[in-house]
């Protein structure tokens, strides 16, 4: 009897898992794409990141 739900359970949980799965794939596709343009935006983000850190340390 135990072993029947626990069997349930588990495919509830792999059903639950493709959906996840199929949804980090698209995520995956997006991210491909958008990749490249994320590189380019790095060496800014690495730029103004220790602006940001000294505009943290007034806040703070």
């Amino acid at each position: 009897m135990i072993v029947c739900e626990v069997g349930l359970m588990f495919r509830e949980v792999g059903l639950m898992f493709r959906e996840v799965g199929l949804m980090f794939r698209e995520v995956g596709l997006m991210f491909r794409e958008v990749g490249p343009m994320f590189r380019e935006v790095g060496p800014m983000f690495r730029e103004v990141g220790p602006m940001f850190r000294e505009v943290g340390l007034m806040f703070r």
